[in-house]
């Protein structure tokens, strides 16, 4: 998905400010896109340093694209890891339909929901700038964003 230089570039600052200031446990489920986070070094960095800073934290393969999909992973993983259903849990990523048609945001909140957890969606989550004459049918592969100065607050 393209995003374009500055609104991924703001968009991976305003994660990172997040990462810093988040003292609780951090689940990453690794998609088609996480090869490319090693290239953004501050940004892979952010995330490293939260997975090892708190025992619950992991980092996952669990990808929409192929298996294993987050439905066969994420429900064994907060169950071994004995996440308690009145934990707060907030979910980021790309992408995030308000209208709850599709994304992979989407998709995790509704695994954790069924799970009988209470999730909710970060400011960071990429949310496509829709057309208002746009159905989720017209969608196409490459949503656009709206860079803005401060996307997670």
């Amino acid at each position: 998905m393209l995003l374009g230089a500055q609104a991924a570039s703001l968009m991976r600052e305003a994660i990172i400010e997040t990462l810093s200031r988040h003292a609780g446990a951090l689940i990453v489920l690794d998609g088609a896109l996480s090869d490319e986070i090693p290239a953004y070094g501050r940004f892979a960095d952010a995330i490293d340093l939260r997975i090892q800073a708190h025992p619950l934290s992991r980092r996952v393969h669990a990808c929409d694209d192929v298996p294993p999909h987050p439905e066969h992973v994420l429900p064994g993983l907060l169950d071994r890891l004995g996440i308690p259903l009145s934990a707060e849990i907030t979910v980021t990523g790309a992408w995030y339909y308000p209208d709850q048609s599709s994304g992979c945001v989407n998709g995790v909140i509704e695994i954790l929901k069924a799970r009988g957890y209470s999730p909710s969606v970060s400011k960071c989550a990429l949310k496509p700038a829709a057309s208002d004459n746009e159905s989720p049918a017209d969608r196409s592969a490459t949503p656009k964003i709206r860079a803005s100065r401060s996307p997670c607050r």
